[in-house]
């Protein structure tokens, strides 16, 4: 919410202590700040430079110089978040090193940079602190440049955010998240202020996310057999015989079928994430069938049409499902552990090129059918299927359980 304050940020310690500090000088009304700017929880000015590689390279003092030259670039290089947690367990070795100028260099810590739009797009705005979430809170109140403008953001060194409405703490938020979210929701350009606090766990879809891409290792391991059921009878073709003899033609269909998993509101499972390949792979070898999150079918199927009737061809899809426990290993600490699972996984998918039971019926057309499909007409009209006396088609599996999140060593 727009409030028309000046800048400010502050630091909330372990002991619940704010404290304020002065807000920036501002520079000329006409001037156009850069892209990619830093600032610290602990207050001072907002620095700003041209490229997201200046931003992180002042932001810890040169520990992390060769970030991507843009925000979308980071995003995409999977290295990039393990380097910055690194840089963050960097600053943290030397703020507990009690030699003389052993913390002198001019780092911080990265909690999180936000993006002014969504899926990481845009300008951008990095948060430091004097060390990695853990026993420490922080808030920072937004000032002018950035209040309202976020729509997504992600998150590093052990740290979970809530963004807040107003820049006193106050209104609606977000909640705690951890790791990165391409969009805020509801509160999408309407962010005053953030708070930071240690993120004990990752949420499901981060860890899964980071499978493959953020990891040095990924593996899907299944649990019990693999089972098999039928999705429900659906219609997938039909056809309206407006002759006054019976009429026989072949109707051809395709359909596809999109699989569900256990977090499929968190993850999409067409996105193309490295997890949803391990499944598929994993399964394979582990039931000798083929895995399919997605499926196209298309048949020819002969329908006899008395005079005056409707007919339609309905399909009984049949699936698969599995279940098991994703095991992946960092190479550093995140969020205090090198290992995490993801239990009680499973996955729903269409059996892959198979038919399933396809079976056709007719039944005489009503009134208002006759009107709307043969006014005019005296031959065999084929419609869009889906109507009065046949199930809508579906398309789409069911998923059938709640994964769960644990850490190893």
């Amino acid at each position: 919410m727009r409030t028309g304050h000046l800048k400010s940020v502050g630091v909330f310690a372990a002991a619940g202590s704010l404290l304020a500090f002065a807000p920036a000088t501002a520079t000329a009304a006409t001037a156009r700040p850069p892209q990619h700017c830093t600032v610290s929880v602990e207050g001072g000015d907002m620095r700003c430079f041209d490229t997201y590689r200046q931003a992180i390279a002042a932001a810890t003092g040169g520990l992390v110089a060769d970030a991507p030259l843009d925000v979308e670039a980071a995003m995409a290089d999977p290295s990039f978040a393990d380097r910055i947690d690194r840089a963050g367990e960097t600053v943290g070795a030397r703020v507990g090193d009690a030699r003389p100028g052993a913390a002198a260099a001019a780092a911080a810590v990265v909690l999180s940079t936000e993006y002014e739009h969504g899926s990481f797009g845009g300008a951008s705005l990095s948060v430091t602190g004097p060390s990695a979430c853990g026993s420490a809170r922080w808030q920072l109140a937004l000032g002018a440049d950035w209040n309202d403008r976020i729509s997504s953001y992600k998150t590093f060194n052990n740290c979970q955010v809530r963004h807040w409405e107003h820049t006193d703490f106050s209104g609606a938020n977000t909640g705690y998240q951890v790791g990165d979210q391409d969009w805020i929701g509801d509160l999408n350009d309407r962010a005053s202020a953030i708070d930071f606090t240690y993120g004990e766990s990752p949420t499901i879809a981060q860890l899964l996310k980071d499978c493959g891409k953020a990891t040095e290792s990924c593996d899907f391991r299944p649990t019990g057999n693999a089972s098999y059921s039928y999705g429900g009878a659906h219609e997938v073709a039909r056809g309206y015989n407006c002759s006054s003899v019976a009429q026989t033609r072949k109707m051809t269909w395709t359909e596809q079928t999109s699989g569900e998993n256990s977090v499929s509101t968190e993850i999409s499972v067409t996105a193309g994430f490295d997890f949803l390949e391990k499944f598929e792979v994993t399964f394979k070898a582990s039931y000798g069938h083929k895995w399919a999150w997605a499926d196209t079918f298309a048949e020819e199927t002969t329908l006899q049409v008395p005079a005056g009737q409707v007919g339609w061809v309905d399909r009984n899809t049949h699936l698969q499902s599995a279940s098991g426990t994703y095991e992946l290993h960092y190479k550093s600490k995140h969020w205090g552990h090198y290992v995490w699972y993801v239990k009680n996984f499973s996955g729903t998918g269409p059996v892959p090129q198979e038919a399933g039971v396809v079976t056709w019926n007719t039944r005489k057309m009503t009134t208002a059918e006759k009107n709307a499909q043969c006014k005019g007409r005296t031959a065999f009209v084929v419609a869009e299927p889906g109507g009065e006396g046949a199930a809508a088609a579906t398309g789409k599996a069911a998923a059938r359980s709640a994964a769960t999140v644990s850490s190893g060593r």
